[in-house]
């Protein structure tokens, strides 16, 4: 039996693994049908990596600008190597030491998620009405990322490969694994707890149970759908959080007429 042709995909490179957790420049996205952990219990599965990439997650990283008690956010140019105006704003109030000038240089440092393909099982109510068989990028939590990528790794413990896509039967290594993640408090009193649903499940047989035909699945290329706002763009956004004016240009004095 082999798999289904329409669902394609990479496999995980253990090599390039390691390159992306031990790299200083991330990148993030804005492009993409996101989902977000609720409070309450989310049950997903993460889906092996795009074909054009050779893990299953991406680091992203955004800054949170507060404008007019509305909150934007953005992600921060230097994970594409470009210059950022918030994080350079962040680091002038860091240096000025005084203690609002520090804390308010640390509201301006960027948030760090990890990016994944997911499919969304169940999940608590909001006002994101779920489509259960479509493909969403998933932002986790560091704390969530990392339980994740230890039991991905955990030859010993029985998991290991937790994107398996398919059955050792159909040439394709291990059958993956689903999540449930619990959100409990919020704010800087957030916290989630990660368990893996105790069977390993054919995905194809999985989504089936739920009517949806894995060859309808298409995944994010996490190496392509990252883009960041311009220089311009978020200073403007940064002077108007701070209330700055902006800059009208100066008038030009007529020049003489001559006689």
């Amino acid at each position: 039996m082999t798999p289904p042709s329409g669902f394609v995909y990479g496999v995980p490179d253990e090599v390039a693994l390691q390159e992306e957790l031990d790299r200083q420049h991330r990148t993030s996205i804005n492009d993409y049908d996101a989902f977000y952990f609720g409070p309450g219990i989310t049950q997903f599965r993460v889906l092996p990596p795009h074909q054009n990439c050779k893990i299953w997650f991406r680091e992203i990283l955004k800054h949170r600008i507060v404008v007019n008690d509305q909150a934007r956010s953005k992600i921060c140019p230097t994970v594409v190597k470009e210059p950022c105006p918030v994080c350079e704003r962040s680091k002038e109030l860091y240096d000025e030491g005084d203690e609002a000038s520090v804390e308010a240089a640390k509201a301006l440092r960027p948030t760090r998620r990890f990016a994944v393909n997911a499919v969304i099982f169940t999940a608590p109510p909001s006002k994101m009405e779920l489509q259960v068989g479509k493909v969403y990028i998933l932002e986790l939590p560091k704390t969530v990322k990392d339980e994740l990528l230890e039991m991905d790794r955990d030859t010993q413990g029985g998991l290991a490969d937790i994107t398996g896509a398919f059955s050792a039967s159909q040439g394709q290594g291990l059958m993956g694994v689903s999540f449930r993640v619990t959100k409990n408090g919020q704010g800087m009193n957030t916290r989630y707890s990660t368990r893996p649903v105790p069977a390993r499940t054919d995905l194809a047989t999985e989504l089936a149970s739920v009517g949806v035909d894995i060859n309808s699945l298409e995944l994010y290329d996490l190496n392509s759908v990252f883009k960041a706002p311009s220089y311009a763009e978020l200073k403007e956004l940064l002077d108007a959080s701070e209330n700055k004016p902006t800059q009208a240009p100066k008038p030009v004095a007529p020049r003489p007429v001559a006689a």
